[in-house]
């Protein structure tokens, strides 16, 4: 994929993307998947994370700029970061619930013991 000095990142994602027959991701598909992330992920969030300004976002989400085939990938890589950093979270806290429940339960067992 990589051919030197002029390589177009954005020209070798277009034709992969031919290749593979996907669609492009329009303002409505960005803009939802935007508010569905992270609880309503704010525009300029996006922004931070893809290394745009915010205007840039909000001009892709009002179709005044055609989006980036690379805005797509990054936002996929977004969300599933997030899914993984939730998951994370979630597990966490049932560890420590679990962990809570058994200690709250040997003591209990200790004390009809006595």
């Amino acid at each position: 994929m990589y051919k030197g000095e002029n390589f177009d990142l954005e020209k070798e994602l277009t034709a992969r993307r031919k290749e593979l027959k996907l669609k492009e991701m329009d303002a409505t598909e960005l803009k939802m998947r935007r508010k569905d992330i992270g609880s309503g992920m704010s525009q300029q969030l996006i922004a931070n994370n893809f290394g745009v300004a915010r205007n840039t976002v909000a001009r892709w989400e009002n179709n005044r700029l055609k989006i980036p085939v690379w805005a797509d990938l990054a936002l996929s890589a977004l969300e599933m970061e997030l899914v993984r950093n939730r998951t994370g979270y979630y597990r966490d806290l049932y560890t420590r619930k679990s962990e809570h429940f058994k200690s709250k339960a040997a003591g209990e067992a200790t004390s009809d013991n006595e």
